[in-house]
């Protein structure tokens, strides 16, 4: 091996040691900031999980009560007086007679559950239960389910009988709402104007009484 060929080789080693050098230098700082960006995105990854995101309450919205189409061929839309003759023969049985009230609830409050109260003749001013029928969390009806639906079709009914003697007029009210307060308080919505409220009037006639005094109608 002459001088030159010594001279090449020392040369090439030299600079084979610069590259792995600076090879070596670029590989350390591209692991260093491999390391930061890791890191930032384990702590970013933290952040998620241990912040706690509050949201917004859904908002209370007031139910509300039409008719449904069927209701003006049973003669019980909300615009109608209801008749009820004791002694039409083809009514059937008195003791199986029933007054049937197909409504439409609407509510925004698409996932909520509603209470109602059915109310025969009360006094808004008395203390002392009247006839009623209860969808309520101690009542002896179902509530009111979600649908899915803005509007949820239902359909309750009222025994004839509990109506009495004929020659009377009465008032029949339907309150719906998201809840309801107890005992003397049971017409209140326990949210204030979370309240839907639909009345009819049931003029009751047989054959001794075919006419009856509206005026006399409880208020």
């Amino acid at each position: 091996m002459n001088t030159s060929h010594i001279r090449y080789l020392a040369a090439s080693s030299r600079n084979g040691l610069k590259l792995a050098q600076n090879f070596g230098a670029r590989s350390l700082r591209a692991l260093r900031v491999c390391l930061i960006v890791v890191g930032c995105g384990v702590a970013a990854v933290g952040c998620l999980v241990t912040e706690k995101n509050e949201f917004p309450a859904e908002e209370a919205f007031p139910p509300s009560i039409v008719s449904a189409p069927s209701a003006r061929l049973e003669g019980t839309a909300l615009d109608q007086i209801i008749e009820v003759n004791l002694d039409d023969p083809d009514a059937g049985d008195i003791q199986n007679r029933e007054i049937v009230l197909p409504v439409i609830i609407r509510d925004a409050n698409l996932s909520q559950v509603l209470q109602f109260e059915i109310i025969v003749d009360g006094n808004p001013d008395s203390d002392q239960l009247p006839i009623r029928q209860s969808g309520t969390a101690d009542g002896d009806e179902p509530p009111i389910e979600p649908t899915g639906s803005f509007e949820r079709p239902r359909e309750f009914r009222l025994p004839v009988q509990e109506l009495g003697a004929a020659g009377r007029c009465h008032k029949i009210e339907l309150l719906v709402s998201g809840g309801f307060g107890s005992g003397a308080r049971f017409r209140e919505p326990v949210v204030a104007g979370d309240l839907a409220q639909a009345v009819w009037w049931v003029r009751v006639t047989d054959q001794s009484f075919t006419t009856v005094d509206m005026s006399t109608c409880p208020q």
